[in-house]
């Protein structure tokens, strides 16, 4: 199977670049081919979405480059920290500059749902927070969900697994290798 794994923070030590680092092992293992695409990482970053005075994007060579990598997944993982109950700024520019109108999806005359273009493709999300999960759970993660939901539906996207890290960074490696271990048994899937 093909994957892409899009990570989102800006701290290529941090735990996320670790969970992405060890579903990209895993899944490789089993014979996966995988692609990782950091935002923080100069090759990946764009600009804020720009349009023009007749409301279309602004030209973008990178974004040619990712719908091509979007449209040879089959799986999308998405690998970011939690902030303010939601992905980091950049993931969400990432959906507004490449999971486009024309590419992702077309609208419908006389429908609520439009022609979605990126059916038969699944995707996975690991969230990481420094709250505990209790918190994270009572305080939003439903509305959280929905959104993501939201926008894989309406492209086409099915979502297989969200996987919530709370309380980080582990204090410890045996720590860490035990959340670890949980996202190598979900790359085995």
């Amino acid at each position: 199977m093909k994957k892409l794994i899009i990570t989102a923070h800006p701290n290529p030590k941090g735990f996320t670049h670790r969970i992405a680092k060890r579903f990209v092992e895993v899944a490789q293992a089993k014979g996966d081919e995988c692609f990782v695409m950091d935002l923080y990482d100069e090759r990946w970053k764009q600009d804020f979405l720009m349009l023009d005075e007749n409301n279309k994007q602004l030209p973008d060579a990178k974004r040619e480059v990712i719908q091509e990598k979007i449209t040879r997944a089959e799986e999308l993982v998405f690998v970011f920290p939690l902030w303010w109950f939601d992905a980091p700024a950049i993931m969400k520019n990432w959906f507004d500059m490449n999971v486009t109108t024309g590419f992702a999806y077309r609208f419908k005359k006389h429908s609520l749902l439009p022609h979605r273009y990126l059916k038969g493709k699944s995707a996975r999300i690991f969230f990481t927070s420094g709250s505990s999960k209790f918190i994270i759970y009572t305080a939003g993660i439903g509305i959280l969900i929905a959104r993501w939901v939201a926008r894989f539906f309406y492209v086409g996207i099915r979502l297989k697994s969200y996987t919530v890290f709370g309380s980080l960074p582990p204090k410890t490696e045996p720590q860490r290798e035990k959340l670890l271990a949980k996202v190598a048994r979900i790359a085995r899937r």
